[in-house]
């Protein structure tokens, strides 16, 4: 690196009699003379190598042969840096786990400084799970990550030089936040059974009128559904409380109960439903119930009605 220093000797072969000298320089520089020369050569700033020569001079003052010796100098990894590529800069913490839709965590590592080349190593470390990659480029290397499970993953780098093993450096790391929806349909819960996906087996009969228990739930998935996600209906209407009361009329006595929900990871589109039969009373109408009275059907062109007090039906149309 920069101002680093590396010990150098200057020899004569065959000495001569009387012995000469020998001149050891480092550019326009003498760093030392005499029979044996030896100096220290200085890293200048950005440069990785240097030229040494090595000259001998007779005891006669004849000049004899040089010798130049190119010096490199290995720098230490400085500015490692991680970073995430092939996203918008607001979707770089978060990785959607749903096939065909998310690309791979394509992960680039690279070096500021280094000298000859840098050797990364690459990491991906979630709950239970390491994966290793080495590569050897000059100043950068990139990997396509593909995650199998949701969680918390954190990402790292380490760039070591490539001749000395023992000159590294590691960049911050980078979490990711892997969504992964559930895996099964929720599951749909009436009177205590238990309903898991769309089936002609999804059938249940239940008595009008009375009171009846219905609840949702989704197992797995990172992170987790929660209860204000998911969303309950029975006979087209959102069940609150977790209570469901059908009713039964003339022209219905069968209904149906749904639960769907929505994950962060916007790719989870299972869903339960189940068939209900109706038994029971139907309902009267609200005329009658009103009245208190007995219905009994005339028909006519315009089909059956139902007749009130006085003969008259319920658009107060007046038979005789």
């Amino acid at each position: 690196m920069s101002g680093s220093t590396a010990t150098c000797e200057c020899r004569q072969k065959t000495e001569g009699f009387p012995a000469g000298t020998v001149v050891l320089s480092q550019g326009g520089s003498t760093l030392g003379s005499g029979t044996i020369a030896s100096g220290n050569v200085t890293n200048p700033e950005n440069s990785f190598n240097e030229t040494l020569t090595c000259r001998s001079v007779s005891s006669l003052g004849q000049a004899g042969p040089s010798v130049s010796k190119t010096v490199k100098f290995a720098y230490s990894p400085e500015d490692v840096t991680l970073e995430r590529k092939n996203v918008r800069p607001e979707e770089s913490g978060t990785y959607n786990l749903c096939p065909s839709v998310t690309p791979d965590i394509t992960m680039e590592c690279s070096v500021g400084v280094v000298y000859p080349a840098a050797s990364f190593t690459l990491t991906m470390a979630p709950t239970g799970e390491k994966i290793v990659l080495a590569c050897t480029e000059n100043d950068k290397c990139s990997h396509d990550f593909v995650p199998t499970s949701g969680g918390n993953h954190e990402f790292r780098c380490e760039a070591a030089n490539s001749i000395f093993g023992d000159m590294t450096e590691d960049s911050p790391p980078v979490h990711i936040y892997v969504q992964e929806p559930p895996k099964t349909a929720p599951t749909l819960v009436i009177n205590g059974k238990t309903f898991t996906g769309v089936g002609a087996d999804n059938t249940i009969v239940l008595e009008a009128g009375t009171e009846h228990s219905v609840e949702c739930h989704v197992d797995g998935g990172f992170p987790e559904i929660s209860a204000s996600d998911i969303s309950l209906q029975c006979a087209g209407r959102d069940v609150n409380g977790g209570k469901f009361v059908p009713s039964l009329s003339v022209c219905l006595n069968e209904t149906s109960c749904s639960c769907r929900a929505g994950h962060p990871s916007g790719c989870y589109d299972l869903a339960t439903e189940v068939i209900v039969s109706l038994t029971g009373r139907h309902e009267e109408s609200p005329y009658l119930n009103v009245h208190g009275i007995k219905p009994h059907t005339v028909r006519g062109r315009g089909g059956p009605s139902y007749l009130g007090p006085k003969g008259k039906d319920n658009g107060e149309n007046l038979y005789i």
